[in-house]
């Protein structure tokens, strides 16, 4: 008998490492491989540059997950993901400093708006119905 209930557990144990090594620890780690690297551009320095998912990882834990990155070059928190244009073929940056969704500014360019404040709006005048005036009556003129 005391056989039986080495032999169950010895089993058990055995099934737990094979299934804990096929499936792995749970947690994979990030690669650092070449083929997982992104573009990125700085919007302060306009720099480019390129992280592995590892070194995203690690970027992102360090700016707090806040969408930007701290810019290799400059260190300003500007740093965001960049693509290359289907037309051009020209690296731009896919988001403006607001976090707004931006596209390729050489096939798409935006119109720069005036810096100037905006003038201050003029009451519009009243839309009452303009009369037309009668025409002049004409001088008779008496012959001779």
């Amino acid at each position: 008998m005391p056989n039986t209930k080495v032999i169950i557990a010895g089993v058990a144990f055995a099934a737990a490492v094979a299934i804990f090594f096929l499936r792995g620890s749970g947690e994979e780690a990030v690669p650092n491989t070449d083929d997982t690297r992104t573009q990125w551009v700085c919007l302060a320095c306009q720099k480019p540059f390129t992280l592995t998912a590892s070194e995203y990882e690690s970027a992102a834990v360090k700016s707090n997950n806040t969408g930007l990155l701290h810019c290799p070059a400059c260190s300003e928190l500007k740093g965001v993901r960049a693509a290359t244009c289907g037309l051009c073929q020209e690296m731009f940056a896919t988001m403006d400093a607001e976090g707004n969704p931006a596209q390729c500014l050489k096939c798409n360019p935006v119109v720069v708006k005036a810096q100037n404040a905006p003038e201050a709006e003029q009451p519009a005048a009243e839309a009452a119905p303009v009369e037309e005036e009668a025409p002049a009556p004409k001088p008779v003129i008496f012959a001779e």
